[in-house]
């Protein structure tokens, strides 16, 4: 196949009209006085690659130079002679190009030398921000010839460098490749003010440094740093610093945590309770007034910028991991946050604001029609609790046209799980049959099947944990509704619940963890019926749809049973019961646990 772009045009990926002024050089190469290259073998080198021979090529250079700066020195007192052969060689490697190895594919990288973990905490904290940041960027400027050896690289000890345990350490070009993909893929969904330099993080913090990493890289790397983070972690619960960083590095551990099996053995909710207890600490929640909460230089240094958004993100996440647990939010929306931080200029045109309201909001009328009644389980009477309902949506409608009338992806996702939450609970088996809630059913199958729609355009192993457990949640009001005598379309239903199933798929990260049990048990959950052996699920808020079909799980328990089958259909046809599956076959014991 004829090449049509020139070399040059291929690697920058940009449109080359080599084809049509040849034989003489395209409009890109001419306006730069270049080559013009057309070439059927070239192959462009992707920018990683880049990046790694330029941090191999510039650290050859470096310890070339250091090299000859001591043989300058040893040579002083020796003869002019000597001194001249050395000028010359010194002339000539500054002769070569110090770019030409990066077109060359295969040009090897070096690897290089480790950071000196344990000798970094052995020192003082001032001794250990002076050499954090005399350890400049591979593309900075060059550091001092004595810190050569302890550059480029970061290495974490698993279990404490008291401990005699194998390291693990990142190099540079990977560590810049997390930050990288931590700005692309997951810092829009928490828009909150971090230090883009890994140099800076790292002397700021290292439990951020290293939190970030884990996020943004791969399972194996995760898996490999999760008992470092840990370990971290936990001296930061026997000596809580006050430090807005280490609040950062919790609440983003709290959106994107480390693969588990079932919610008693997630700690995000410990997390997120720790990160907003060091923000009430250091005086977040009073933009202004950080004075009256501490005297040291480091908390009355922090930006009112970076104060408002991680308090922000602060109310975010708590009311994210109260609302699965179907609690009550612990932070109240008082002056200051409504009228104070919601109300800061750098923040008016971002997402964080616009999720903030919805979460204000979500909490609001969860609080009002299941905890506030006037019963044991603080649900609202049916009748009281759909005129509550169709109150609460519209004020809903009436925040999105005020705040958000286009919404961007992050919002609009966030929007749908806080009126699925609404919707749910006329989704009660108490709730009369009446005309009046066909519209909400309509809505709450609506806004199931947009959420799953969406969600199934990502991939989840990138996304915060809310939204998987937001695609489970959506899953399971379409199984509710497909039960009820309001389903229009059940073959439509059914088909949304297994691309539900589908999508959690993409978020499975290691074997039988809690995405790969949601979605093998969703298409279980169509053959099961409630047989009302106990009482319903009604505590619990909107997490009540939850924890019900838990209950109704755990009702056909049954440890006298036979051995499970292996596998269960994939696909059940609602419409015949060929496709049904075998009860007696299921192994209950493994749904009970399933959330």
């Amino acid at each position: 196949m004829k090449a049509k772009a020139c070399a040059r045009c291929r690697q920058c990926k940009l449109r080359c009209d080599s084809d049509v002024v040849g034989p003489a050089p395209c409009s890109r190469c001419r306006a730069v006085n270049v080559v013009c290259v057309v070439d059927t073998n070239y192959q462009r080198v992707s920018k990683t690659r880049r990046l790694m021979e330029l941090e191999a090529e510039v650290t050859r250079l470096r310890q070339q130079n250091q090299s000859q700066s001591q043989g300058q020195s040893q040579s002083q007192n020796q003869p002019q002679p000597q001194t001249e052969n050395q000028n010359q060689n010194q002339n000539q490697n500054q002769e070569q190009d110090p770019l030409a190895g990066l077109g060359n594919i295969g040009t090897p990288v070096q690897e290089p030398p480790p950071f000196d973990f344990a000798s970094y905490q052995a020192q003082p904290q001032q001794q250990q921000e002076s050499n954090v940041s005399q350890q400049a960027h591979p593309l900075g400027p060059a550091p001092a010839p004595d810190s050569l050896q302890t550059q480029y690289s970061f290495l974490l000890p698993e279990r404490g460098p008291e401990l005699d345990s194998a390291n693990f350490q990142l190099t540079a070009a990977q560590v810049t490749q997390c930050f990288r993909t931590f700005s692309l893929q997951c810092h829009p969904w928490l828009d909150f003010s971090i230090p883009t330099s890994p140099e800076a993080v790292y002397a700021k913090n290292p439990l951020l440094f290293w939190v970030i990493c884990a996020v943004s890289s791969s399972t194996n790397t995760m898996l490999k740093l999760q008992p470092g983070i840990q370990a971290m972690i936990g001296k930061v619960v026997v000596n809580p610093p006050r430090s807005v960083e280490t609040v950062q590095a919790l609440l983003i551990l709290c959106m994107w945590p480390f693969p588990f099996y079932s919610t008693l053995d997630d700690p995000s909710f410990v997390y997120c309770g720790i990160a907003t207890q060091i923000a009430l600490q250091i005086g977040l929640h009073r933009p202004g007034l950080s004075q009256e909460f501490s005297k040291r230089k480091e908390v009355l240094e922090i930006d009112d910028h970076v104060r408002n958004g991680t308090w922000m993100a602060c109310y975010i996440v708590s009311q994210t991991q109260t609302a699965r647990l179907g609690l009550r939010h612990p932070i109240q929306a008082d002056f200051a946050f409504l009228h104070h931080i919601l109300e800061t200029p750098e923040y008016s045109n971002t997402s964080l604001v616009g999720l903030c309201h919805l979460s204000r909001f979500t909490a609001q009328f969860t609080s009002i029609i299941g905890a506030d009644a006037q019963n044991q389980s603080g649900l609202l009477e049916p009748y009281a609790r759909i005129g509550m309902v169709k109150y609460f949506k519209k004020e809903l409608e009436t925040l999105q046209k005020t705040h958000f009338p286009k919404m961007s992806q992050v919002i609009e996702l966030s929007f749908l799980t806080s009126r699925l939450q609404l919707l749910s609970f006329v989704l009660h088996d108490d709730i009369p049959q009446s005309p009046d809630i066909i519209e909400l059913f309509y809505q709450a199958e609506l806004d199931a099947s947009a959420l799953i729609l969406t969600a199934s355009e990502r991939n989840l192993s990138r996304c915060p944990f809310h939204l998987a457990r937001s695609v489970l949640y959506a899953a399971l009001v379409l199984i509710k509704i497909v039960a009820s005598p309001y389903a229009q379309q059940p073959q439509v239903i059914f088909d949304q619940i297994t691309l539900a199933s589908r999508t959690l798929s993409t978020a499975i990260k290691v074997p039988n963890d809690h995405a790969e049990r949601w979605s093998r048990h969703l298409q279980q959950l169509i053959a099961i019926r409630d047989f009302k052996r106990t009482p319903s699920v009604r505590s619990r808020m909107s997490a009540s749809l939850v924890y019900d079909t838990i209950r109704v799980l755990k009702e056909h328990l049954d440890a006298t049973s036979p051995a499970p089958a292996p596998e269960f259909p994939v696909w059940m046809n609602p419409e015949t019961t060929a496709g049904l599956i075998d009860l007696d076959g299921l192994n209950w014991d493994s749904l009970g646990d399933m959330l």
